[in-house]
């Protein structure tokens, strides 16, 4: 049986094969997201794998007008779900309510 989101999910990867630039690649693939996943604003952001800073964003208004508060946030301040904090103990994604409840993610876990 075909679950509901594997036409979408392959919909969103035949992207893959278009002629886009990055901007156009991510606006394409957000609006399909949107398709399976109703969301008020987005962040569609590319990083250097290196410094994993944040070298473009494709961004809703909303996001936009905060975006230096965002990366002062991320990049300046402690706080849970950081970028760099998932991306280094193989987490992509994360939950807050993870986060506060008896398992959190990674980072709170290590001894």
């Amino acid at each position: 049986m075909t679950s509901r989101m594997e036409p979408n999910q392959r919909l969103i990867t035949s992207l893959e094969k278009g002629t886009w630039t990055s901007r156009t690649y991510r606006e394409a693939v957000l609006k399909q997201i949107q398709n399976i996943v109703p969301y008020d604003a987005y962040c569609f952001t590319t990083v250097d794998p290196q410094t994993l800073l944040s070298t473009g964003a494709v961004t809703e208004d909303g996001i936009e007008a905060i975006h230096d508060r965002l990366f002062v946030n991320e990049y300046m301040e402690e706080d849970i779900h950081k970028y760099a904090d998932l991306i280094r103990c193989g987490e992509y994604t994360a939950i807050l309510h993870a986060s506060i409840s008896e398992k959190p993610y990674c980072k709170r876990s290590v001894s």
